[in-house]
């Protein structure tokens, strides 16, 4: 009788670690409900194979119970892959640790069997109280984290199958005394052991939750810094790039303004109707990052309905006169994409001495607007024209 409430006392606080560990797919009451049920089912299958039929012990516990709870949690588990083999195996690995303990320092008391009762019952209890944090930590990082834990799960499944074999071959160590405290010593390193991987993975929380915060400040920084129409800089990133290079300037580099305002917006909106004025916006913006982002990021901002601004450093003419020229060719490309004529004047200005960027934007500006008077269109205009 004692036996058998020693065993099942085992079974179920296997089955109760396990249950835990193991994320469940939902845990509305019907589907706890089955999955209690169904344990039920395999401690009553458990108890007649070995009491009724007499089949033996690891026969038993692994045809009635092991396999067929396998089953039943990857059933309901949220997790079909490696994290719910380690579950499985780190939970079978402690429960064979505790049983261990409880069974070994037994042999050595004369009521072995009441003290084995009694202790396997107040280590599993204190078991539970003291890892449960731990496990939902391991929980945690498993909805946080998708990959990576095939390497783990095979290494607590290596683990839990050396300790069994230790434990059961070529006797059971329970016959061979003499190699109880060394298996002891080995499940005690097997213990600590998993304490370090636990406080490392908490650890590991602490970084993908920064990662997760860091993600999220990104996403922000980007909602406030990026227009959304054209995926360009905002005016805000436009004023955050000029104080970059106003702190850069002290270096003695040379910063290149350009205007451009998109020629003939109100009548494509009027005629086409807006969707096609955005449509335009976008293809001047898309020239702009062919020709402009790939010699310097973060250089390009939409900074009004149809105006956009350029700043550059460390450019000379002969650049800013390639880029201009690259510019009118992408802009006769978005023309015929788009079906209908693409132009935009500019004004180019570089920053002079004991002169803000600011003020210079302010004379680029001005040019560009007497250039879009004249019907100058950076298509049409040479750079020394557009240049003060």
């Amino acid at each position: 009788m004692i036996a058998m409430i020693e065993d099942v006392m085992i079974l179920f606080f296997n089955l109760l670690i396990f249950a835990q560990m193991i994320t469940l797919k939902d845990q509305t009451r019907q589907k706890m409900f089955k999955l209690a049920a169904g344990c039920t089912v395999f401690f009553t299958a458990y108890g007649i194979a070995v009491y009724v039929f007499q089949f033996p012990m690891v026969l038993s516990s692994l045809l009635t119970m092991s396999l067929p709870s396998l089953v039943l949690f990857w059933l309901f588990s949220a997790f079909r892959d490696a994290r719910f083999f380690l579950s499985f195996a780190l939970a079978d690995t402690l429960s064979l640790i505790t049983a261990s303990f409880s069974k070994y320092l037994s042999l050595f008391f004369p009521q072995g069997e009441i003290f084995f009762l009694g202790l396997t019952l107040l280590l599993f209890i204190a078991l539970l109280v003291f890892a449960n944090p731990y496990f939902q930590l391991l929980k945690t990082l498993m909805r946080q984290v998708e990959g990576g834990w095939t390497s783990m799960a095979v290494t607590a499944m290596l683990i839990y199958f050396v300790l069994g074999f230790i434990a059961a071959y070529p006797t059971p160590i329970a016959q061979r005394r003499e190699y109880v405290p060394v298996f002891m010593a080995v499940c005690l390193l097997t213990f600590a052991f998993y304490l370090v991987v636990l406080h490392s993975l908490q650890k590991t929380q602490k970084i993908v939750e920064q990662n997760i915060q860091l993600q999220q400040e990104q996403k922000i920084y980007h909602i406030a810094y990026t227009d959304a129409l054209t995926g360009l800089g905002n005016r805000a990133a436009y004023l955050e790039r000029i104080n970059q290079l106003e702190r850069l300037r002290k270096n003695g580099i040379s910063i290149c303004c350009i205007e451009l305002d998109m020629n003939g917006l109100k009548q494509v909106n009027d005629t086409l109707g807006h969707a096609a004025g955005d449509r335009a916006l976008r293809e001047i913006a898309l020239a702009l990052k062919t020709v402009f982002l790939c010699r310097q990021p973060d250089s390009v901002f939409r900074v009004g309905g149809d105006e956009f601004c350029v700043l550059l450093s460390d450019v000379d003419k002969a650049e800013a006169t390639a880029c201009l020229n690259q510019l009118k060719n992408q802009l006769k490309q978005s023309s015929q994409t788009l079906g209908f004529s693409l132009a935009a004047a500019a004004g180019v200005a570089w920053v002079q001495a004991e002169e803000s960027i600011e003020a210079t934007m302010i004379r680029a500006d001005d040019q560009m607007y007497k250039n879009k008077r004249g019907e100058q269109h950076v298509s049409e205009t040479e750079i020394e024209t557009i240049t003060s």
